[in-house]
């Protein structure tokens, strides 16, 4: 143990902000599963903030009171309005959720029922102190503390060491609830890993525990916040994550660990955008630096009927934020092109057209990646389904780039004797060229990379499918997937459904007189089984639901039909 009281009093001040951090986390986690319990109970109260339309019956429309957004409730379900508010009016619903408890606090302040109550008061403060990440020190300000004087003379505010002891307290009681809350669960539980280094070079690891609850709602909570040692490495990480599952005993329920994969930053599509984004990059840093330029640029977007958008400035690391720079850039084309013609000390950032060609280019090329990113990112609603055909999008689409590439290389063959003719343009055809050879080898980088995870995909992705509505065994016919290998997954499917699903289970059988007892018994319940066989053949043989369609929901509105087919989904 060091005894320097300076790196002491250091490390306690560290620890106090990792367990404000941490603690902020988990408070987040325990709203989001309220908001969900406001969500759980019935469709109905979406109603409270959704208007059906006068001829509801018929066309099944209602209105957002907020946005006034039109929605049509097919099949009947409201999963589209119920994630519109999610998404777009979740402060909303929280307010509803805490309508019992903001009363409570109401009925506190009435002067008729009014009694101070150090309990919930301190419950009040704490949750104000973690959810706004305020400091533990901000009981001792004075002005703070006048000001809770002004509401009760004799409030008695507790002391930094006294909050922060009580969110520990806190904490471990909500901890005992979501390790019973865990330990119920229907089925099992996907983690993700995410790694992150503080300023002072520590080292974490997140762990966050993906799942569905009893009423279909997909769950996403963080478990633990661990500080790793050393750095992250593979071992350093597998330790932690263990640790992590071990204190809420889920070492029985792991389905799958997704990690992050920080070392790949320096990937294809970084080496593909910095060098042709660089310039702009220079160009937006001195716009953004710049108030007049700013305002030049707003008054050129205007002048010009564009959208008076601001420019983007990336994280040279993280290629999906260059790609929103670069088609921010092109959506300012005109207004850019305008100031930069205007202000001579922005004179060397006048592109040409084969510049913004290529900037266009790898707008289209990185646009679908952007796309498959956000869907993946989704946190409600179940992505396990869509990884496959989304991989096979992504090779298809990397595939076609390599493939014109090639036919742009026989090209050049044929334009060898015009180049006598284009010497004037040998800068600009240096360029081209030069961009070419890095698209041509970030494909294949990517290609690379694509299959490698592609083929660490096992059978629980492919099973999925078969579970979505959406997708079913269609999916396969529909790509042309080979028919035995489509009838393999098939098989699979059937097998885990009979060995884990199905109620009877097949019986070793030891000796003659057993085996014909066995036969006569499995006449008597030929017609169960033939009802698990009809389980699968009705789910395939219904119409697949379309794409809006919320999985989860649709096994929910079903689950009494399909009941050893929705405990496999």
């Amino acid at each position: 143990m060091n005894s320097d009281n300076g790196e002491s009093q250091h490390t306690s001040d560290n620890e106090v902000d990792q367990s404000k951090a941490t603690t902020s986390r988990r408070l987040s986690d325990v709203m989001e599963l309220q908001l969900s319990e406001i969500t759980a109970s019935s469709g109905s109260y979406v109603w409270n903030h959704f208007t059906k339309d006068p001829d509801y019956k018929n066309n099944k429309k209602a209105n957002c009171n907020y946005c006034h957004k039109t929605y049509i409730c097919s099949a009947g379900t409201t999963s589209g309005i119920s994630k519109h508010l999610k998404k777009f009016h979740v402060t909303k619903l929280l307010t509803e959720g805490n309508q019992k408890v903001n009363k409570s606090i109401l009925d506190m302040f009435n002067e008729s029922k009014w009694s101070y109550d150090k309990d919930i008061m301190m419950k009040i403060l704490i949750r104000w102190i973690v959810i706004h990440q305020h400091s533990f020190t901000i009981v001792e300000e004075n002005y703070f503390i006048n000001f809770v004087h002004s509401l009760h003379p004799s409030a008695k505010i507790p002391s930094t060491d006294t909050i922060k002891n009580k969110i520990m307290t806190y904490y471990e009681e909500d901890k005992v609830k979501m390790k019973a809350l865990l330990k119920d669960l229907p089925g099992k539980v996907s983690f993700t890993m995410d790694c992150w280094t503080s300023p002072s070079t520590k080292s974490f690891l997140s762990i966050t525990a993906h799942f569905i609850n009893k009423e279909w709602n997909l769950q996403n909570i963080i478990i633990d916040f661990i500080q790793t040692q050393d750095s992250h490495t593979g071992s350093n990480i597998k330790d932690a994550f263990l640790l992590g599952i071990s204190n809420m005993s889920l070492e029985s329920k792991i389905m799958g660990i997704t990690t992050d994969n920080a070392s790949n930053n320096s990937t294809f599509m970084t080496s593909l955008s910095i060098w042709a984004a660089e310039n702009l990059r220079e160009l937006i840093v001195k716009i953004r630096a710049s108030f007049l330029r700013r305002e030049k640029l707003s008054n050129a977007c205007k002048n010009n009927d564009i959208n008076d958008l601001k420019p983007i400035l990336d994280v040279p690391t993280r290629w999906n934020s260059t790609f929103d720079m670069i088609k921010r850039a092109l959506q300012l084309k005109v207004a850019l092109e305008y100031i930069v013609f205007h202000d001579k000390d922005l004179k060397k950032y006048t592109f040409s057209e084969e510049k913004w060609a290529i900037f266009e280019q790898i707008k289209n090329f990185l646009e679908i990646f952007k796309e498959v990113t956000v869907i993946m990112l989704g946190s409600h609603y179940p992505t396990l389904s869509l990884t496959v055909p989304l991989y096979n999008i992504l090779i298809d689409h990397v595939e076609d780039v390599i493939s014109n590439d090639k036919e742009d290389d026989d090209d050049e063959d044929d334009e060898e004797e015009n180049e006598e003719n284009n010497e004037e343009n040998d800068g600009e055809n240096d360029d081209d060229e030069k961009w070419n050879q890095i698209v041509k080898k970030a494909a294949k980088k990517c290609k690379v990379k694509l299959l490698e995870y592609y083929n660490k995909t096992n059978d629980t992705y492919l099973i999925s499918i078969i579970l979505d509505p959406r997708l079913k065994l269609k999916y396969y016919k529909d790509h042309n997937w080979e028919e035995t290998l489509v009838n393999t997954i098939y098989q699979k499917f059937v097998n885990i459904y009979n060995k884990f699903y199905a109620s009877t289970k097949p019986e070793v059988l030891n000796n003659t007189s057993e085996i014909k007892e066995k036969s006569v018994m499995s006449r008597v319940f030929k017609r169960r089984n033939i009802e698990y066989i009809n389980e699968i053949q009705t789910y395939l043989s219904l119409s697949l639901m379309n794409e809006e369609t919320d999985p989860l929901e649709w096994w929910k509105v079903n689950e009494s039909q399909f009941p050893h087919l929705s405990q496999m989904a």
